[in-house]
């Protein structure tokens, strides 16, 4: 069952000749946007522009209209005096000759998507459907990313945003992740329902039953074939009578799938607050990170989408609170603890014919309905992450995907941890920054860490948790630390660069105080890094002179380039540097074969001298 539009007239595409709308590009021609919608329902594949990521452009608005509005996602982020705030709180930008940055490097960037700007100038509104493309991979190798994400777990590359509209295609009826739908569904049929159980709370089905009671015999006014029968045994009632009376019985099936169904409902809304209080901690988490660098640019405008996420997220609670303050109504009926919880054996039929248990019936067909498309109210709605983390957190799961067909085989840790339940399943499956996987193949163990923070000093290292320490570069992408019967013999160090090679790598530069930042990082992994467990030199062994003295084996550069003229595979051997392209769809062998040879370097390290 879809929820989509199917009734209302397409748009009428214009020229608007009152409106000049424009994004320039740093030394190439402005871009002049000259197709206008008359309404929302515009056909997929139609768009008035096209802007790509991580590309510096500047929007120029003007109207002869002053009081000219322009909506788009992406201003909601900026800081400037053109931008107001209207009633709904929304951003929208007034017409200028100047024009204002909607992307330069550092900002947060504009996320691929299909997304619907408006424009309003005095009473009528007009539509630009645009689509914002990704830079380093195409199209469809951005598709297949996310989808091997949500392979994973459904929801993992999903963020909160409140956005001016929902994107203009089939991302507007997109199905969200697990319990986010089924939040999206009692949310639509939550006017009707409630209806429903105000009318049920005062009105239930009942039934006339014949029932009996001890009754003295001079006051029994009447009898029948129990009474009789019951009075010619020896009763345990001595100058009683058993005689029948009627009596309400609301123990109807219907009544009790009205238990049943609220029972699951507000079950459900208790997971999605429990969820929300787990999203909304490592929201929280994440801005007190962040604050130690709000002077750069890039951080503040990462603060202000965080601090969104928070207000929405609070926006879902008082929701939420309401919702269940309103199912809850109907466990204070005065027939409602009379309704047993006897198995079902079938749908009775004034489930279906009573158009108030009807309702409810249609919730609970809804909630299990796995292929039902819930249309997003454009106040509360998601995106994908940011390219840059997806691509960080795609290459994590492709290198642990790898490692299962090497035979290493999860036994803790995230979503391979026994504790997580299936009826515990969270908003966002989130891959939080410090995840330890513990894999297992023999005697050989790997600890694969995600975006795991490093101390500066061994006195902070753990042989479980950290076992290295580092310089000042001490956060990588990815982190494998090898453990062989149970004494650690050293680490993979891999980060996940979602931009060209030349961007972080120039070989003219390797040997040069000039190298780049990301550079002296990969570098730094390798040679700043150090362990007092290496070898097992915690319990008294002395053998780091007779094998590699550092702990880290090798350093990764796994970087997205979608041109295959342009891909470069490099191995510097001096620093164990190797930078290797990774892409959706393409194949990993040179990454395979590159990963065995460590992994039987570390399998055979205590081998070598024990």
């Amino acid at each position: 069952m879809a929820l989509l539009y199917n009734s209302e007239p397409m748009a009428e595409v214009i020229s608007l000749g009152s409106v000049d709308l424009s994004f320039l590009y740093d030394y190439e021609q402005p871009v002049k946007v000259q197709q206008f919608y008359t309404n929302e329902y515009i056909l997929d594949d139609v768009i008035s522009f096209e802007l790509k990521e991580n590309k510096p452009v500047s929007i120029l608005f003007q109207a002869n209209d002053n009081n000219a509005r322009f909506y788009m996602y992406g201003l909601e982020s900026l800081s400037n005096e053109n931008l107001e705030i209207d009633e709904n709180g929304d951003v929208f930008l007034q017409p200028s000759a100047i024009p204002i940055v909607l992307y330069a490097k550092d900002y947060y960037p504009l996320i691929p998507g299909s997304y619907l700007a408006k424009v309003i100038t005095g009473e009528f509104t007009y539509y630009l459907p645009f689509t914002v493309r990704p830079k380093q991979v195409t199209d469809d190798q951005l598709k297949l990313m996310k989808e091997e994400l949500e392979d994973v777990v459904k929801g993992l590359a999903i963020d909160f945003v409140k956005k001016v509209y929902s994107p203009a295609d089939n991302d507007f009826k997109a199905l969200p992740p697990h319990l986010l739908r089924q939040f999206m569904t009692i949310k639509k049929h939550y006017p009707s329902v409630m209806a429903a159980l105000t009318d049920i709370y005062k009105k239930a089905n009942y039934r006339i039953k014949k029932d009996y009671r001890w009754t003295r015999e001079n006051r029994a006014s009447q009898v029948d074939h129990v009474t009789v029968r019951t009075a010619q045994t020896k009763s345990f009632y001595e100058d009683q009578l058993l005689t029948p009376f009627s009596s309400i019985d609301y123990d109807l099936p219907e009544n009790r799938w009205v238990k049943f169904i609220i029972r699951n409902v507000l079950t459900l809304l208790n997971q999605f607050v429990d969820s929300l209080d787990n999203y909304n901690e490592r929201v929280i988490n994440e801005l007190k990170e962040l604050q130690r660098f709000q002077f750069q640019e890039s951080t503040r405008r990462e603060l202000v989408e965080k601090e969104r996420v928070t207000i929405l997220l609070e926006d879902y609670r008082q929701l939420v609170h309401r919702m269940k303050i309103g199912f809850q109504m109907i466990v204070h009926a005065s027939w409602y603890q009379e309704i047993t919880n006897k198995t079902f054996t079938h749908i009775p039929h004034n489930l279906l014919s009573d158009s108030r248990y009807r309702a409810l019936f249609q919730l609970h067909r809804d909630l299990n309905d796995d292929e039902l498309e819930v249309t997003i109210d454009p106040a509360f709605t998601y995106q994908w992450k940011r390219t840059d983390k997806l691509y960080e957190m795609w290459g994590f799961l492709q290198i642990l995907k790898l490692l299962r067909d090497f035979g290493f085989q999860p036994i803790s840790g995230w979503v391979f941890d026994q504790a997580v339940q299936e009826d515990k399943i969270l908003l966002i499956p989130y891959l939080p920054s410090g995840e330890q996987i513990v894999l297992s193949k023999g005697d050989l163990l790997i600890h694969y860490v995600y975006d795991g923070v490093l101390p500066l000093a061994s006195s902070g290292t753990n042989l479980e948790r950290a076992p290295l320490y580092m310089g000042k570069h001490n956060r990588p992408d990815g982190r494998m630390d090898f453990y062989k019967n149970e004494v650690y013999v050293g680490s993979l160090i891999i980060d996940f660069k979602y931009r060209p090679i030349n961007n972080f790598w120039k070989n003219g530069k390797y040997n040069s105080m000039s190298r780049l930042g990301e550079m002296e990082q990969l570098i730094a992994y390798k040679r700043d890094s150090n362990s007092k467990y290496l070898y097992g030199e915690e319990k008294g062994r002395h053998i780091r002179e007779l094998l590699s003295p550092r702990p880290v084996r090798e350093v990764w550069a796994l970087y997205a380039e979608a041109r295959d003229e342009w891909q470069s595979h490099l191995h510097l051997i001096d620093d164990s540097i190797r930078i290797i392209p990774m892409n959706p769809g393409q194949e990993y062998s040179a990454i395979l074969e590159h990963l065995q040879a460590v992994i039987e370097f570390m399998d055979g390290m205590l081998d070598r001298i024990l």
